[in-house]
C-alpha cells in the first residue's frame, strides 16, 4: 500500500540536504534514502515507509534537484533551482538572503546542466510573493504547466541568473539552450498527473508559419504578385498549396485570387509528403496548369509544372537580430556568412544595411527554381566565385573558401540548421531564433553526429535486402536517383525493393521485417531522419553510395542533395564496373562479408573434367538474399493452403444488401 505524503519528513530531509551542500559534503542518492529512513524512524513515522527509487525521484522533482557526476565518479546531487520550495529553511539561517532577496551565499555554487537534461521547473502560477525577502511556493502541483508557462518560468530564472555575481555567462548560455530545447520539443512540466490528463490534453498544431496580426492577407501572401504572375502567363487553372498552419487563410486567398484574375483556383488538400516540397501529383488530379506554393520551402527544383513560390513573412525584431550579430562579432573585420530561412528573406536587405560596417559580411541568396539567378557584380574589382550549397548561393573571393567564414543563421527550424552544419562542418555556427529572440553559439557535435551516420553506413554494407523509400515525387530527378540506387545495389550483389508509403512512420515500415535497412529518397530537408522510433536505420542516398560504391571513399564531407550524386554533377563518381568481390570484416557484427556479384569464373568448377555434369543436385540461387529466402527462414509463414487435404466447397449464394443491414438480418 502506498504511504501518504509526510510533509514534515520531506522538510527535514531537505533541510539536512541543504546543510550538507552548504558545508561542501557530497550527497548521493542512496545517502538521501538512508537519511529519510533514519528520520522517519526518529519521528515515529509510518513503519511501512520505504525510501524507494520512486520516492527519491519524487523528492528530486519537488525540490528541482538533478543528479550529476562528481570527479570521483560517484553520483551526487546539484541544486539546480536557486529559489527553494521551502524558503523558510533558508530564512532560518543567518544572512541566507540579502536584503534584495537575490543573492546566495558566496560559497554556495549553482550548478547548471547541459541541454540533454529535462528540466523540472515549478509552475509560475504556484509562486506567491509575500514581500521582498520571501518567496514561497504553494504545495499543490497537480496542474502541469504548458509550454508557454514553462518559457515564462525560464525567463524568470534567466533574469535572476543574469543579476548574480556568482553566475558566469556560460551559466546563462546553458539556461538559454535549455529554454530553446523546451520550445522545440514542446516540453511540458508535470509534477503529478492522472490518467485523464492524457485524454484531455490539447494538441496544438505547429504555428511557426501562421500569419501574424501585424501582416494583412495581401502582405503575407503577396496577392498582387500572384495576380500579376497568373495574368502574365495566362494560366486558366491554378492550384494553391498551403502548409497546415496557413490553412486558416486559404479560403480568403483563393477567393481574392479568383475574383482578381477571373480564373479557376483550387486549394490542395493534405500533401502525401512534406509540405516544403511542391505536390505536383495532387495538382495533376485537378488538371491545373500552374501551382502557387505558400510557406516554407526546401527550394528543390521541379519539372512538371510552373511554380510560383510565396514564402510568407514571419515576424522578426530586426534591431534585436542586429544586436545579437554585433554581440557575437565585435570585430568588424570578421568574415561572416549570413544564412536565413526563406520566411525571413523579406528583411535581409534591411538587416544588411544595419550591418554595413562589416566589410567581410557575405549575405547568401536563395536559389529559387524557375527564376534566373543574377550574379552580383563585384564593385571592388576582385574576382569572386559562386558556390551553391543546399539551394543557397555564396559569392566569395576566389582565394578563399567557405571554411574561412563563420556562419550566422536566422531561423527556428532545427532540421534546416542541422543540414547546414553537416554540410559546412568546418564552420563555426551562431544562430538567432526570431520566435524566441534567443541567440546562441551552436554546439552540435558534428563529428559525433557523423560517427553515428558512419555506423549506419556499416549497417548498409552488412544488409542483404535494402528498401528504397520514395519520399518525394515532386523533386526533379527523383526517378533518376532511384534508378541509380537500384543499379548500385544490384552491382553490390544485394536485393532492393522500392516502396511508396507516403509520409513515413514506424508503424508503416515495421510491416517490412525482411528489409534490413532503408534509403530515403527525399528533398534536402526530409532525407535526413534522426528519429530512433524506427526498427531499422534510414540512410540517405549519399550514405548508400559510400557503402556500396567502391570508388567513393568516406572523407567526412556530407552531401544532402541527391542531385549532386547523378552524372554531370560535381560530386558524381561512377561506380566500378565488373569489380571483383570485395571481402572485409564487418565493424558491427565482426563477421566476414562480401560485396559484389560473383563472376562465372568464381563458380565451383569441380565438374569441369566430367563427361556429364549432374545439375539435378544443385539448388537454384537466382533469388538468394531476396525476401523469399527470408520467408523460408521464418518459423511461421502465414495460413497454410493445405492443397489436396481439404474437400472442395460447393458454390453457394451469398448475402444480399449492404454492410449495415443484409436482407436476411432482423432489426
Amino acid at each position: 500500500m502506498k504511504s501518504a505524503f509526510n510533509k514534515d519528513l520531506d522538510r527535514a530531509v531537505y533541510k539536512w540536504y541543504c546543510e550538507c551542500i552548504k558545508n561542501g559534503i557530497s550527497v548521493s542518492g542512496p545517502g538521501i534514502c538512508d537519511k529519510a529512513l533514519d528520520l522517519n524512524k526518529e519521528f515515529g513515522g509510518d513503519p511501512e515507509f520505504k525510501a524507494s527509487g520512486g520516492w527519491l525521484q519524487n523528492f528530486k522533482t519537488r525540490h528541482g534537484l538533478h543528479l550529476s557526476v562528481s570527479d570521483a565518479g560517484s553520483d551526487k546531487f546539484s541544486d539546480f533551482n536557486p529559489i527553494d520550495v521551502y524558503p523558510d529553511i533558508y530564512l532560518e539561517e543567518e544572512n541566507a538572503y540579502s536584503s534584495g532577496g537575490d543573492s546566495l551565499h558566496s560559497n554556495q555554487n549553482v550548478s547548471f546542466l547541459n541541454c540533454d537534461v529535462i528540466l523540472n521547473v515549478p509552475d509560475e502560477n504556484n509562486i506567491s510573493f509575500t514581500n521582498e525577502n520571501e518567496i514561497s511556493y504553494n504545495d499543490t502541483f497537480e496542474q502541469a504547466s504548458d509550454t508557454n508557462e514553462l518559457l515564462h518560468a525560464f525567463k524568470t530564472i534567466i533574469d535572476w541568473t543574469e543579476r548574480q555575481k556568482e553566475c558566469s555567462s556560460s551559466d546563462v548560455i546553458n539556461l538559454l539552450k535549455l529554454r530553446e530545447l523546451a520550445y522545440v520539443k514542446g516540453m511540458s512540466v508535470a509534477f503529478s498527473s492522472d490518467d485523464s490528463e492524457a485524454i484531455n490534453r490539447k494538441v496544438d498544431a505547429v504555428n511557426d508559419e501562421k500569419r501574424d496580426d501585424s501582416f494583412s492577407v495581401e502582405e503575407m501572401f503577396e496577392i498582387d504578385k500572384c495576380v500579376k504572375w497568373i495574368k502574365g502567363h495566362n494560366f486558366s487553372k491554378i492550384a494553391l498549396q498551403f502548409p497546415d498552419s496557413m490553412l486558416g487563410d486559404a479560403m480568403t486567398v483563393s477567393l481574392k485570387l479568383g475574383e482578381m484574375t477571373e480564373k479557376q483556383v483550387f486549394v490542395l488538400g493534405d500533401t502525401s509528403y512534406g509540405s516544403c516540397c511542391v505536390d505536383e501529383i495532387s495538382v495533376e488530379h485537378v488538371s491545373a496548369d500552374a501551382i502557387i506554393h505558400f510557406g516554407h520551402s526546401c527550394l528543390s527544383p521541379t519539372k512538371r509544372l510552373p511554380v510560383l513560390y510565396v514564402f510568407g513573412k514571419q515576424v522578426i525584431d530586426i534591431e534585436d537580430a542586429a544586436n545579437a550579430f554585433q554581440k557575437f562579432f565585435p570585430d568588424k573585420k570578421t568574415s561572416v556568412i549570413l544564412l536565413y530561412e526563406v520566411m525571413y528573406s523579406y528583411v535581409v536587405d534591411v538587416l544588411k544595411e544595419k550591418l554595413k560596417d562589416y566589410d567581410n559580411l557575405l549575405v547568401s541568396w536563395l536559389e529559387i527554381p524557375g527564376r534566373d539567378s543574377t550574379i552580383l557584380s563585384d564593385t571592388e574589382g576582385n574576382e569572386k566565385t559562386v558556390i551553391t550549397k543546399l539551394h543557397r548561393h555564396f559569392l566569395i573571393p576566389s582565394e578563399l573558401s567557405l571554411n574561412n567564414y563563420k556562419v550566422f543563421y536566422i531561423g527556428s527550424r532545427p532540421v534546416t540548421l542541422t543540414n547546414f552544419m553537416l554540410t559546412l562542418k568546418n564552420c563555426l555556427f551562431y544562430s538567432y531564433n526570431p520566435v524566441l529572440k534567443l541567440s546562441r553559439v551552436e554546439t552540435l557535435d558534428v563529428n559525433k553526429h557523423l560517427k553515428r551516420r558512419y555506423y549506419y553506413i556499416e549497417k548498409a554494407k552488412d544488409a542483404n535486402i535494402i528498401g528504397i523509400l520514395v519520399g518525394t515525387v515532386g523533386v526533379s530527378e527523383y526517378m533518376s536517383i532511384i534508378t541509380h540506387l537500384k543499379e548500385l545495389i544490384k552491382q553490390a550483389g544485394k536485393k532492393s525493393y522500392t516502396l511508396v508509403v507516403g509520409k513515413l512512420n514506424s508503424a508503416k515500415l515495421a510491416n517490412f521485417a525482411e528489409i534490413e535497412i532503408f534509403v530515403n529518397v527525399a528533398c534536402v530537408e526530409s532525407s535526413l531522419i534522426e528519429s530512433r522510433d524506427f526498427y531499422q536505420p534510414i540512410i540517405t542516398p549519399y550514405e548508400l553510395e559510400i557503402a556500396l560504391n567502391q570508388a567513393r571513399e568516406w572523407t567526412g564531407d556530407y552531401i544532402a542533395d541527391f542531385a549532386e550524386l547523378l552524372p554531370g554533377a560535381a560530386s558524381y563518381i561512377p561506380s566500378v564496373q565488373n569489380a571483383e568481390i570485395e571481402t572485409d570484416v564487418s565493424l558491427v557484427t565482426g563477421k566476414i562479408r562480401h560485396v559484389g556479384i560473383p563472376t562465372s569464373s568464381e563458380v565451383d568448377d569441380d565438374s569441369a573434367t566430367s563427361l556429364v555434369t549432374r545439375n539435378d543436385m544443385k539448388l537454384s540461387a537466382i533469388h538468394s538474399k531476396a525476401a523469399g529466402e527470408f520467408l523460408t527462414q521464418k518459423s511461421w509463414k502465414g495460413l497454410e493452403q493445405c492443397l489436396g487435404e481439404t474437400p472442395v466447397a460447393e458454390i453457394e449464394e451469398g448475402q444480399r444488401g449492404i454492410a449495415s443491414k443484409y436482407e436476411d438480418e432482423k432489426l
